[in-house]
């Protein structure tokens, strides 16, 4: 696996580490800073890891933590709204690649997931937004997607639809064999569902991430048309436990590290400076009473939110990435695909299903 795939997958499960709620949230702050800190010491052992499994039973655990974010999500934001987004993603963007223009993908792939992080601040999961779930779905399709889009661009198109077709089916299979069964079973169903669509997708050659994504949403909203979740609290919730935290959790420290970031007095800088943009935005955002910061009790509560990701994806960030401004393209195209073709299967469900 590529250097910059690695720091990649570093960030998405740290993405998955601070959206998750473990039992401890000091303890696991701390561990986490402990992975921060092995990121600056060099690995004296490589060890090569089968980075294909390990993705494939990491990236639906995480694709359900955010489930009801991508149900209820849409693009729906006022012009203010919509003008503050992209003015984050340009500032994040510009000091990436204020040194070197030619690195623009990589660094405005880094405004995208930090303003996505942002976004999410404040933001309840039932008026969730689109905006706050670009940045990690980015990059998982840069993990999983982009290599099968380049290959064969023309039959990429087909390949999205053929795993929401997989995603739909497997599904339908799933919530007939959860009907009337125990909660435990049927949350043993809720997980592995996920699992089979995105290896019986990925095996036959066609979209994993719509194939996983498709099969949340139409489970979800036959579940919740059901009654399955009452109160619409999704479960299970393996992330919050301290067995699912806590393997997220190892593989953080592992990947940490195995990747070795030197601390270089321009890095000081970056990080103040993007310190400084991240204080800036949520004091802004708060100001215009953008819908994702309204829930938002003080600034302090949203910067030490956002700092909790900021500070490592600052300083973990790989300056030379994404050497091919195609991959950025391609996965940008792809998330947008996904998000609008996962938008209309939920429309459908959302007609029926009152908000908790």
């Amino acid at each position: 696996m590529l250097d910059y795939s690695i720091s990649l997958f570093l960030l998405l499960t740290l993405l998955g580490l601070i959206n998750a709620k473990p039992p401890s949230r000091v303890l696991s702050i701390i561990l986490i800073a402990v992975g921060l800190l092995l990121a600056f010491f060099p690995p004296q052992i490589r060890v090569n890891l089968p980075w294909e499994l390990i993705i494939g039973l990491t990236i639906p655990l995480l694709l359900w933590q955010n489930a009801r974010r991508i149900f209820y999500g849409d693009w729906q934001s006022s012009y203010i709204g919509v003008i503050y987004w992209l003015i984050v993603v340009t500032l994040y963007s510009l000091l990436f690649a204020i040194g070197d223009l030619l690195l623009w993908p990589g660094a405005m792939l880094f405004g995208l997931i930090v303003a996505s992080v942002i976004w999410r601040a404040g933001e309840s999961e039932s008026t969730s937004s689109y905006f706050s779930q670009v940045g990690p779905l980015i990059l998982i399709i840069l993990l999983v997607e982009t290599v099968p889009a380049l290959e064969t661009p023309e039959q990429y198109l087909g390949s999205v639809f053929s795993g929401a077709a997989i995603g739909i089916a497997i599904a339908l299979l799933a919530y007939y064999l959860s009907r009337d069964r125990s909660p435990a079973i049927r949350d043993w169903l809720t997980v592995g569902h996920l699992y089979a669509a995105y290896w019986l997708a990925y095996l036959m050659g066609v979209s994993a991430v719509s194939a996983t994504l498709v099969a949340i949403i139409s489970f979800v909203g036959l579940g919740l048309y059901k009654g399955y979740w009452p109160h619409g609290r999704l479960t299970p919730q393996p992330l919050n436990s301290w067995a699912g935290f806590g393997s997220l959790l190892i593989l953080f420290l592992f990947l940490g590290w195995q990747t070795h970031q030197a601390l270089t007095f321009q890095l000081l800088i970056e990080l103040v400076i993007g310190l400084g943009i991240g204080v800036l935005a949520i004091w802004a955002g708060m100001r215009l009473g953008l819908p994702s910061f309204k829930h938002l009790k003080s600034l302090l509560q949203a910067v030490l939110r956002v700092a909790v990701f900021l500070l490592p994806a600052l300083l973990l960030w790989p300056r030379v990435v994404l050497e091919q401004t195609i991959l950025f393209v391609v996965a940008v195209i792809i998330t947008a695909l996904i998000l609008v073709l996962s938008n209309r299967i939920a429309a459908d469900y959302l007609q029926k299903i009152p908000e908790d």
